[in-house]
């Protein structure tokens, strides 16, 4: 009997193979988590970017409607805090008689302007300052959700003002002062005899500081560094500060970021770096942005300080009025089952030059919506989709879609249906109409320019929109989304090429 030894041989990994296979393993996938960390934290950059921008847009409607900026909220309540104190209203001095200037063939007799006396400084005024010129975006005031004005970290957004809305003599000094942009008090009661200086809201006017070279003792600044050898943006009325991920709680602050904590007028925007810790996003309102006339139709201002631009603000043309009496949706077969639905669109462009190529814009604007819009539901599925849509650079930014047959309307209105027949003076057809208003964000193209299209694609002539107020925005001061920090290449790991 013949016997035999068997020899088992292992197919595996050695130690030492199993060792540097899992060595390699843990690098690649830490360059991995790395990337995915970086992409991350850039949307959430991008999210805190956004709600700067929504939140500077309230504060600029804010005062459009309302004639005054509101003041920082004292805490986390959202709403603006004031503090009634007695101030002065500064003394006035003398103006001297101008004589009459007679008439020429050209012109009329200009008739004499009597002296007006010196008024002395009249104390015991009230006015409601505000209680602190840094704290938080009042978003209840402003009528915002708290989350409009949140960073991508859940932190409030910081909101610092001119540093005179605390000194009641500067409230009072109107029109003169910056702090007048946050007056909100009616013209005061004064003894007999005296006279106001300012004027009813806004007390602020075109020549209310800064104007100019003259940028007031109390307004802030943007700087690139602590010592501010390179100044961003001065004079500006207002900074918001999202403190992101390393907010005011964390233990390891940078000085740049202490900086922008420590509640005086100096602001530092720098570049994000890890190793200088800083990721603050900052964005400024000045003056001119608050003194813009707004019953102009159109405009376009451009507020430079120290030949850097902070923000470039645009409108475009309304396009007013769908349907059976206007260009956009006067098609359709009137059949709410037609599977033959045409589109209509008016289009329009908006440049804001070459240098703006690729930057990012915020659209504001609204809508009107009215007639007998369709939706298939499980009542009637075969009806037809009645949508319109908003659409730049070739991208639809919001689809619009009503009901007729639900009750999330704005209201009625009334107008002559010529297929019901009657005399054609007098209104025959009541339908719904819905408001909206619309915040959307969009790239510019390689041109620096937005292409707008707004149509209407339904099945009936009396369904139109009228799209409105429409205003972009590019914010471009500071820099809104930091560099990142590069990835060494790993020799021999194909993941880690490219991302140096």
């Amino acid at each position: 009997m013949k016997t035999g030894k068997s020899t088992l041989q292992n197919a595996g990994f050695s130690l030492l193979e199993l060792t540097i296979a899992l060595s390699i393993i843990s690098i690649i996938g830490a360059g991995s988590l790395v990337t995915y960390s970086e992409f991350r934290d850039h949307a959430k950059w991008q999210e805190s970017q956004r709600s700067m921008a929504v939140v500077k847009k309230a504060i600029l409607k804010f005062n459009e409607r309302y004639k005054f900026v509101p003041c920082p909220a004292q805490d986390e309540s959202g709403l603006e805090s004031r503090t009634v104190k007695k101030g002065k209203i500064p003394a006035i001095p003398a103006i001297p008689a101008v004589p009459a200037r007679p008439g020429t063939e050209s012109r009329p007799t200009i008739p004499a302007i009597p002296a007006v006396p010196a008024q002395a400084a009249i104390p015991n005024i009230n006015v409601n300052t505000c209680s602190v010129n840094s704290g938080y975006v009042p978003y209840e005031t402003l009528g915002l959700a708290r989350a409009d004005a949140q960073d991508s970290w859940g932190n409030l957004i910081l909101y610092a003002v001119d540093q005179g809305v605390t000194d009641e003599d500067l409230m009072l000094d109107c029109p003169n002062q910056t702090a007048c942009f946050f007056n909100r008090d009616p013209i005061p009661s004064l003894p007999p005899n005296k006279v106001y200086p300012g004027s009813a809201l806004p007390a602020y006017n075109s020549q209310t500081l800064p104007v100019g070279s003259n940028l007031g003792a109390q307004n802030l600044e943007i700087c690139s560094n602590s010592s501010c050898s390179e100044i961003l943006a001065n004079g500006q009325v207002i900074v918001l500060v999202a403190k992101n991920q390393r907010n005011s709680n964390s233990s390891d602050l940078g000085s740049d970021e202490q900086e922008n904590l420590d509640g005086d007028r100096k602001f530092i925007q720098t570049q994000y770096s890890k190793s200088s810790a800083y990721d603050d996003v900052i964005l400024s309102i000045g003056a001119y942005e608050l003194k813009k006339n707004d019953e102009m139709n159109s405009f376009e201002i451009v507020n430079t300080v120290n030949n850097n631009q902070n923000i470039t603000l645009k409108s475009g043309e309304n396009v007013i009025g769908g349907g059976a009496d206007k260009s956009i949706g006067d098609i359709g077969d009137n059949n709410p089952y037609s599977k033959n639905v045409q589109t209509a669109i008016i289009g329009q462009t908006v440049s804001f030059g070459s240098d703006y190529a690729g930057k990012t814009v915020v659209m504001s604007l609204d809508t009107k919506a009215y007639g007998t819009w369709d939706q298939p539901s499980r009542r009637d599925p075969g009806l037809t989709s009645d949508q319109a849509f908003i659409s730049a650079n070739g991208s639809i930014l919001e689809t619009l879609v009503y009901d007729s047959t639900q009750s999330d309307h704005d209201g009625y209105y009334s107008y002559y249906d010529p297929a019901l027949g009657g005399d054609s003076s007098s209104t025959n057809r009541t339908e719904k109409y819905w408001d909206d208003s619309h915040d959307l964000v969009f790239q510019l193209d390689e041109n620096g320019d937005a292409n707008l299209e707004f149509a209407v694609a339904t099945t009936g002539t009396d369904e139109q929109v009228d799209f409105t107020n429409i205003e972009l925005i590019v914010y471009d001061t500071p820099p809104l989304i930091p560099n990142f920090p590069s990835v060494n290449v790993i020799d021999g790991i194909e993941q880690t090429q490219g991302l140096e």
